[in-house]
């Protein structure tokens, strides 16, 4: 009756299975989350760029004196309008929170600028445009 079992019983390979199988779905999430992380990411970037883009030509729209615009991103239309708030002689900082401008020896135009987005989104900012140089 001492007979020496070689090999494993079938319960030891089904538990050693089942530990494969957890620690395999385990790191199949964490891959998982990982790449909806990775994407969600690279769109943040993308819809940045797309508004540091806008930002910088309605700047420029503005320092040429046009104060309404509209353009199309990919296949979304945005459109822009600006209202004139303030003209300060000069400005050296400027405290967006408090629209506190400090002076110095440029002239600038302060602007509220209200953007249409799709699907009647709208956001505004505040923005300081410098006087161009003639």
């Amino acid at each position: 009756m001492n007979e020496r079992h070689q090999g494993f019983t079938l319960i030891e390979v089904l538990i050693a299975l089942s530990i494969v199988f957890l620690v395999g779905v385990a790191l199949f999430q964490g891959y998982r989350t990982a790449m909806d992380a990775s994407a969600r990411a690279a769109a943040s970037v993308t819809s940045l760029a797309d508004i540091q883009q806008a930002e910088g030509r309605i700047r420029t729209a503005l320092r040429s004196g046009v104060t309404n615009g509209e353009w199309q991103s990919g296949a979304e239309n945005l459109s822009w309008d600006a209202e004139l708030l303030d003209n300060p002689e000069t400005v050296r900082g400027f405290d967006a929170e408090n629209m506190r401008v400090e002076t110095s020896g440029l002239r600038i135009r302060l602007y509220q600028v209200t953007i249409t987005l799709p699907r009647g989104r709208t956001d505004q900012i505040r923005m300081l445009v410098p006087e161009p140089l003639l």
